[in-house]
């Protein structure tokens, strides 16, 4: 018999994250069935080895902290906190404070630090609204805890992959010329990878290879600079029907994630992309900035002027 997870029927939020994380992180509940009964249910009946999350049980039940002005935090920080091992709570934090912050406040606007407005547009994109409209369209209480369940197990996945891939920003290779530095990141773990290194190695761009793909992304803020140049064109002249230059400048490509290559990888050595695109991206940083007529290259472009 599997055992058993009592919480309270018309789930919330916190409900349903309480639940799934006594499945993920208590031992023996993974497969453990979801009971559902009344908030102010006194627990008779509960199992020993029975868990209830955010209700009361009659002192049987998990609840968040509460403070002495009455004011009780989420059950999901509080099960992160007692059973999660600390990379699963790094990786659960944003959410675990933003369904604290709901729980216990009844508003997340300290938790985005903004104002009503701002923080109303916050919410409109949030996992409360997927949550909410899930609850809108017909669901049980065990279909909507069975959806809500698997969208934190993707969040979790989601978060995992992304602390993984800050461990490999750490570990990429720099290519330097002039003041543009391009990161390499072999055996790339896709654009978690790519976002890691761009946020946390302060580069304009990243080289990845990802199984048969290659190719470079541009810090989208370089908005002035393309990597349809051609040093880069030149490099790969020799498979260039196969490489994709988008029209924004920003990526150039033989295979991603949503094309990938299927036939064998390219001859183009990935440290060589990258020195091609570090020059390409340093030229036009250079010309960009000898454009701009400032107090400091006045003089320059006088000179170049009068010489012309």
């Amino acid at each position: 018999m599997p055992r058993k997870i009592y919480t309270h029927v018309h789930p919330d939020l916190d409900a349903c994250a309480s639940v799934w994380a006594v499945r993920k992180f208590v031992s023996g509940y993974m497969d453990a069935e979801v009971v559902f009964v009344p908030a102010n249910w006194d627990g008779e009946g509960m199992e020993d080895d029975a868990i209830a999350v955010d209700i009361e049980a009659g002192g049987k039940g998990f609840k968040g902290m509460r403070e002495a002005n009455g004011v009780t935090h989420s059950g999901f920080m509080g099960i992160l906190k007692d059973y999660a091992d600390d990379r699963s709570r790094q990786a659960m934090r944003a959410l675990s404070m933003y369904i604290d912050y709901h729980d216990s406040k009844g508003t997340t606007q300290e938790y985005f630090h903004c104002n009503a407005q701002a923080a109303s547009r916050f919410d409109a994109v949030s996992i409360k609204t997927v949550f909410k409209g899930l609850a809108t369209v017909g669901l049980s209480d065990q279909q909507l805890m069975n959806q809500m369940c698997l969208i934190f197990e993707g969040i979790y996945n989601n978060r995992m992959d992304w602390l993984d891939s800050v461990d490999q920003a750490e570990h990429a290779k720099i290519v330097t010329s002039g003041k543009t530095r391009v990161a390499v990141v072999l055996n790339s773990k896709g654009a978690a990878s790519t976002n890691a290194v761009l946020r946390t190695q302060n580069v304009s761009a990243v080289v990845f290879q990802q199984d048969n793909n290659l190719g470079a992304i541009r810090e989208r803020t370089l908005e002035d600079a393309t990597l349809d140049h051609p040093l880069v064109r030149g490099l790969v002249s020799g498979e260039a029907d196969e490489w994709f230059f988008h029209t924004a400048g920003f990526l150039a490509a033989r295979g991603t994630t949503k094309a990938p290559v299927t036939t064998a990888p390219s001859k183009v050595d990935p440290f060589d992309l990258a020195h091609a695109v570090a020059h390409a991206l340093e030229d036009q940083r250079i010309q960009a900035e000898e454009a701009r007529p400032t107090a400091q290259n006045r003089p320059v472009l006088e000179r170049r002027q009068a010489s012309a």
